[in-house]
């Protein structure tokens, strides 16, 4: 008889996992929480997210599970959206801040000259 392999299923899990959060990544850039589910005799953890659809707010749910190290994949993985979001909105602020001239007191005239 064959034993389970605990980081086997981990992979296939996190795979599982992932290709999840991956098809939400944008959303999970604003907004998405990891929250921890108790009923009676199960516990466990899963992201919790709105998602638009035909104009309503749905909520969604990604089920995460038990594993403290798939737990710590996911809360990096969280991270990261939120980073790249921030990132993405800093941009669009620094790209209007340029289109309204903002920046014309702080930046010098540059002169090119021209090549013979």
């Amino acid at each position: 008889m064959l034993l389970p392999n605990p980081q086997s299923d981990l992979k296939c899990r996190w795979e599982k996992v992932r290709t999840q959060l991956e098809s939400v990544a944008h959303l999970l850039e604003t907004q998405g929480v990891l929250e921890r589910k108790s009923r009676h005799t199960k516990s466990g953890w899963r992201v919790r997210f709105v998602e638009r659809v035909e104009g309503r707010q749905t909520r969604r749910t990604i089920h995460v599970g038990k594993d403290p190290e798939l737990l710590r994949r996911v809360e990096q993985y969280l991270a990261q959206c939120r980073d790249n979001g921030l990132w993405v909105k800093q941009s669009h602020a620094l790209a209007k801040l340029i289109l309204r001239g903002g920046f014309q007191d702080c930046i010098e005239p540059v002169t090119l000259k021209k090549r013979d």
